[in-house]
């Protein structure tokens, strides 16, 4: 049986939901009385200008592949070709330890920095090129169905994330340019934001799900 300062803790969440929720419809409630441009009562919707939605084609999904650096240090021994560590002319090549390519795993000792200090590096022993503030790995790589550019990551929320093709060569976004009429265009020029031009895409993050089963699982237990 729970005690009493645990079903304490399950009420006060409880209220804290309720009070959402009353925040939520309130808005809504405003929302619904507040008919500042909206059309007149008995206007035919169907005659409007509204822009019809449409879904864009799904991404190219690439999975990375994964290499052992010990193994292919293995293999180029095998060959007599081996991969030696990198040897740094001065201080300011040094990779820092904690940098390890993502493709492969390879230590810091067979890493180039490759653009200097924007924090781009290249791996010796895989080849592969990736930037400091991305060399977590991942399991997929979207790219763009039209143009086959990389999708890049844009927003994040807490149920999903946002990716946008940024290829201005992109035949999607060329056609969506050349559909625009010249009073669009006009409006483009100065605000942008009014426009959905380039092809995007929202990755489910499947993590708050996972946490709200959790979440149900624990609260059952306490009854229980």
């Amino acid at each position: 049986m729970p005690n009493l300062l645990q079903i304490i803790m399950y009420l006060i969440e409880k209220i804290k939901w309720q009070a959402q929720l009353i925040n939520k419809l309130s808005d809504y409630i405003n929302w619904l009385e507040d008919d500042t441009g909206r059309p007149s009562k008995g206007t035919d919707i169907t005659k409007l200008d509204y822009k019809k939605m449409t879904l864009d084609d799904p991404p190219n999904v690439v999975e990375i592949e994964r290499l052992n650096y010990k193994e292919l240090l293995k293999e180029a021994e095998d060959v007599s070709k081996p991969i030696k560590k990198v040897r740094r002319h001065n201080s300011s090549t040094a990779v820092p330890e904690s940098v390890r390519c993502p493709k492969c795993g390879a230590p810091h000792d067979y890493l180039y920095k490759n653009n200097g200090n924007k924090g781009q590096y290249l791996c010796k022993v895989c080849d592969a090129r990736f930037h400091e503030k991305n060399r977590f790995s991942k399991d997929i790589q979207l790219f763009c169905p039209h143009c086959e550019k990389h999708l890049d990551k844009i927003k994040e929320r807490t149920e999903f994330d946002i990716y946008k093709c940024r290829n201005n060569l992109c035949p999607y976004y060329q056609q969506e340019l050349t559909n625009l009429t010249d009073k669009q265009k006009e409006l483009f020029e100065t605000s942008p934001y009014y426009f959905k031009l380039r092809l995007d895409y929202s990755q489910p993050d499947h993590k708050p799900l996972r946490n709200c089963v959790k979440s149900i699982k624990n609260t059952q237990s306490i009854f229980h």
